[in-house]
């Protein structure tokens, strides 16, 4: 459900595996994921994603986006010397991973991601101990939200 976009090119974060199998592992109790839960779900990652972003300039805040097969949100606001390059930037990661949610075949799929280049290296600082991680804390502190919308969505079936 999480990925870092930089530029041109995708990135899997590791450490996003086992918070994304945590996450699996509670939705899996949960039973039919509707669409709408998944988008809700993406959407709850994408901001606590974004509260956990360290700010400089707000432009790797600003990059975050989430899309699903058929949308998507993706509203950035850059600043600066360089927000030219950064609305580039996020004008071809965003379609790249729309493309890739679109050939998906999983039936309902939503990636949250970060269309700033340097995201990843944000993300993976190794001047700190376990570094920033904001995309990866977001999808384990976004646990217990997450699979609340999934049985609250399920339940209106």
């Amino acid at each position: 459900m999480a990925v870092v976009v930089q530029g041109k090119y995708s990135f899997e974060v590791f450490g996003l595996q086992n918070a994304n199998r945590a996450l699996m592992k509670k939705l899996a109790k949960v039973g039919v994921l509707t669409k709408k839960a998944v988008i809700e779900g993406a959407l709850i990652i994408q901001r606590q994603s974004q509260k956990n972003t360290p700010v400089d300039t707000g432009n790797l805040k600003a990059g975050h986006f989430t899309v699903w097969d058929g949308g998507g949100i993706s509203q950035a606001s850059f600043t600066g010397k360089d927000a030219s390059k950064r609305v580039n930037d996020h004008s071809v990661a965003v379609p790249h991973v729309q493309a890739m949610v679109s050939k998906s075949k999983v039936l309902h799929e939503a990636i949250v991601g970060v269309s700033a280049e340097y995201g990843i290296f944000v993300h993976e600082d190794t001047e700190q101990s376990d570094g920033v991680k904001f995309l990866e804390r977001a999808v384990q502190t976004s646990i217990p939200a997450v699979v609340a919308v999934a049985v609250r969505e399920e339940k209106k079936l």
